[in-house]
């Protein structure tokens, strides 16, 4: 769950940029380094092959990759309020993948 969160957070760093994303969402966008979104994006795959391994990792990856893009798109569309569940609903299950590992 935390290498797909990296790559959430790097896709949204980049959707941010796009002309596409939603103007009454302006204000969440803070002015970060290119390089961080790049970093965040490589991060991500490099949790899952260095879990998985290498084939496996890398599919699991472009599905993460693709499902984070997807979800940014839908969610960030749809208006401010399940923009905002969906970013609840991500650092929930992120909590809980963390305190399964913890135990």
């Amino acid at each position: 769950m935390l290498a797909f969160c990296l790559i959430l957070w790097g896709a949204f760093l980049f959707y941010t940029e796009s002309k596409y994303f939603p103007h009454f969402l302006k204000n969440i966008s803070y002015p970060v380094p290119k390089w961080v979104g790049t970093l965040l994006l490589i991060a991500g795959p490099g949790l899952y092959i260095s879990h998985e391994g290498w084939a496996s990792g890398l599919l699991l990856s472009v599905v993460a990759y693709s499902l984070a893009l997807g979800l940014l798109q839908l969610f960030a569309v749809s208006g401010r309020v399940y923009f905002y569940s969906l970013l609840a609903v991500i650092h929930l299950l992120l909590l809980i993948d963390l305190f399964s590992y913890a135990s």
